[in-house]
């Protein structure tokens, strides 16, 4: 619901999802958010960049879905750590701007706006500035459950799948979530204040509330009280 308007909002949080093999993940990625956001996000995989993903937002507020963000190695480590220092920066708005010193001596400069979406088996949020800024979540392998069960479970949610998340939707929602800017900016204020009294904490307060406040404008076209 957020991601569309990402450059809309004061805050912007972010998500790790945690998934082992056979849990799911490429249905969500693909069949979930690649239809629903299909073109108006960006999708990085495996050894991609901080500069690369910088360079190809340059100032535009688009998501940002990166598939394979392991740091097995040293140098992945540094790369994802990078790219967190990149999502840092675009989750308040502000007015601030990354810049980088150019060959030919002319500055670059970035606007990052962007809400990421990071995949992997584990996370690499060692430092708080950085889970503060991610709910984490993760998906549940299947194989806890019987073989019936799960089989039933899948027949069940595929025929979901096709028959609600179509192409049709994934550019409904979009259109609707920009429709909605100023109800969910004004529902953003009324949860922040609600997960303020909650966490007694400012950050989680604008992590969650501007999430609550997205999930409640997939069924409401009003401001939350």
């Amino acid at each position: 619901a957020l991601a569309p308007i990402c450059g809309s909002l004061s805050w912007r949080p972010h998500i790790w999802l945690t998934a082992s093999a056979g849990s799911g993940k490429s249905v969500l990625l693909d069949r979930f958010l690649g239809t629903l956001l299909d073109s108006l996000a960006l999708w990085p995989e495996g050894s991609t960049s901080e500069a690369s993903i910088r360079q190809e937002l340059r100032a535009d507020a688009l998501p940002v879905i990166m598939d394979e963000a392991e740091s097995n190695e040293q140098a992945d480590r540094k790369r994802i750590q990078d790219i967190l220092a990149l999502a840092r920066v675009a989750s308040s708005s502000g007015r601030g701007f990354v810049g980088r010193g150019g060959a030919d001596g002319a500055a670059q400069r970035y606007v990052i706006r962007s809400m990421f979406l990071l995949c992997s088996i584990s996370t690499a949020l060692k430092q708080g500035a950085d889970a503060s800024r991610f709910a984490q979540l993760t998906l549940r392998n299947p194989s806890f459950l019987p073989l019936e069960q799960r089989q039933a479970h899948w027949t069940e949610l595929d025929r979901d799948l096709t028959a609600i998340v179509t192409p049709t939707l994934g550019q409904r929602m979009p259109l609707r979530s920009v429709a909605q800017i100023p109800v969910i900016r004004d529902s953003v204020s009324a949860f922040r204040r609600a997960a303020a009294n909650r966490f007694d904490s400012q950050r989680q307060a604008d992590q969650y509330g501007t999430l609550l406040a997205g999930a409640w404008s997939l069924m409401n076209a009003r401001v939350a009280t």
